[in-house]
């Protein structure tokens, strides 16, 4: 049986065409857990690969000039990856193939981050 959190994600998937596959983790960049139509080490590697990017930005940034980060959106020729930041320790990560449609995984990725925190 799947935990609350893979339900959670497996919504968010199936709630972005395109969606390949979405990934909480700490602030390690290790998973909670996640969901995917990709094998589960390869999201569990994006997810740990981008909350290593995550924490190297939140240093870059100045909390005093620039505030915290929230959300890192990467789009490419063959992929977007969306990094949402759920607290201080947590985050959601969401890979897509490339005609993903951005603004309504953002706005998913918005609600599920919610709904996570809630959860928590």
């Amino acid at each position: 049986m799947a935990s609350e959190f893979a339900e959670m994600l497996a919504a968010l998937v199936g709630g972005v065409p395109g969606a390949v596959g979405a990934v909480f983790i700490d602030w390690e960049g290790e998973a909670v857990d996640q969901f995917g139509h990709i094998p589960e080490m390869d999201i569990k590697l994006i997810g740990a690969h981008w909350g290593v990017v995550l924490n190297l930005i939140k240093n870059m940034l100045s909390p005093q000039l620039l505030g915290n980060a929230h959300q890192i959106i990467l789009s490419s020729d063959k992929a977007d990856i969306i990094v949402q930041v759920v607290d201080k320790d947590y985050c959601i990560v969401l890979a897509m193939k490339e005609s993903s449609h951005l603004g309504m995984a953002l706005h998913q990725l918005e609600r599920t981050s919610v709904e996570i925190c809630t959860h928590m």
